[in-house]
């Protein structure tokens, strides 16, 4: 990561706002009414209590920058941007924005800056800020991450796939071309009408390049999953009659029980976020709820089916020893799982 190096040392000297001076770039507004403006809209200039305030916020920033606090000093320059759309504050802002690894924000401010037209008169600070901004824009680049997002195999015609990273659809024209991305975890989904068939999370770091194969080779249709067996139980080797077992079956029963009471609040916590916003199909931002829901409700059945089999085993255990009979091999129960499957399996 580049140090600000000399850039903080005359920062100072880019807080420079003139009431007469307009910056000009020649690429259009974002037609994004949510993104920050651009350079390009500082057409009429800002009053002095405006250019003042705007100031303050970017010299508050660069000391908070001094002490590397990253995400203090971008919020407040972004506030100071939005006052001032100056290309002094702006360098700042790509700067703090580089800090925190939001690269591709950092190049759109970096390239917003390079972009400007400045007019006649206009302050050295803008004419600086203009020249650092494109020595960073170009060390910058090759830092940025690229993705290539690959289906595998391709879909049938006609299957309409709805691919994001991060939340954000992805195009089929955008599959197999690399893209920007910031250095982190990205999640991407493929859904077909609201069924994820693939979630993958990833990481990348700086100037790295990878590409994500979507598998979605799927089982054959009709074909149930091969449940595994339960292990043998290993017979205890007393044939005397005695509670352990008894106990033991209804311990496992009472916890059972509890797994399942508890997943199933939480499944019906989370239909009730979908049944509010998936009308009628959830969108995206919703994987991971969609996921919560299945995944309680598969524990909480297994919760009941465990606590109802080992609450009966352990009953009609401590009624057999009651009774007085006297079994031929012993007793013996026991809890097993596969990594998807668990049980509770018992003999007398």
């Amino acid at each position: 990561m580049r140090t600000l190096g000399k850039s903080l040392i005359f920062a100072q000297a880019l807080l420079v706002f003139t009431g007469g001076a307009t910056a000009r770039a020649q690429t259009a507004p974002s037609a994004d009414p949510t993104d920050e403006p651009a350079i390009t809209q500082a057409s009429v200039p800002a009053d002095k209590r405006t250019r003042d305030q705007a100031r303050d916020m970017s010299r508050q920033a660069l000391e908070l920058m001094k002490k590397e606090r990253w995400a203090e000093a971008e919020s407040l320059l972004s506030q100071a941007y939005r006052l001032v759309p100056a290309p002094t504050i702006a360098l700042l802002h790509a700067r703090a924005l580089e800090k925190l690894d939001k690269l591709i924000e950092a190049r759109e401010r970096y390239r917003a800056v390079v972009a400007t037209q400045l007019p006649k008169g206009a302050p050295s600070a803008f004419r600086s800020a203009l020249k650092e901004a494109g020595e960073e824009l170009k060390s910058l680049e090759p830092e940025i991450p690229r993705l290539v997002l690959v289906l595998a195999p391709k879909p049938a015609n006609g299957t309409e796939l709805d691919i994001t990273l991060d939340g954000k659809r992805v195009s089929n024209e955008e599959l197999g071309q690399p893209r920007f991305a910031n250095p982190g975890e990205h999640l991407v989904l493929a859904a077909v009408q609201g069924r994820v068939l693939v979630e993958n999370r990833i990481r990348i770091a700086r100037g790295e390049s990878k590409e994500v194969v979507l598998s979605l080779a799927q089982r054959p249709a009709g074909v149930a999953p091969e449940r595994p067996k339960p292990p043998p139980i290993e017979r205890p080797s007393v044939a005397a009659p005695n509670h352990t077992a008894s106990f033991i079956a209804l311990g496992a029963g009472a916890a059972g029980l509890s797994v399942g009471v508890v997943a199933g609040v939480i499944m019906l916590d989370a239909k009730s976020t979908l049944d509010k916003k998936c009308k009628p199909l959830c969108p995206a931002e919703l994987s991971s709820e969609v996921s919560r829901f299945r995944t309680a409700r598969a524990v909480s059945t297994v919760g009941y089916i465990t606590g109802a089999v080992g609450l009966g085993v352990g009953a009609a255990l401590l009624l057999f020893n009651r009774a007085g009979a006297e079994p031929t091999g012993g007793a013996a129960v026991g809890l097993w799982a596969d990594g998807q499957v668990i049980g509770l399996a018992g003999s007398l």
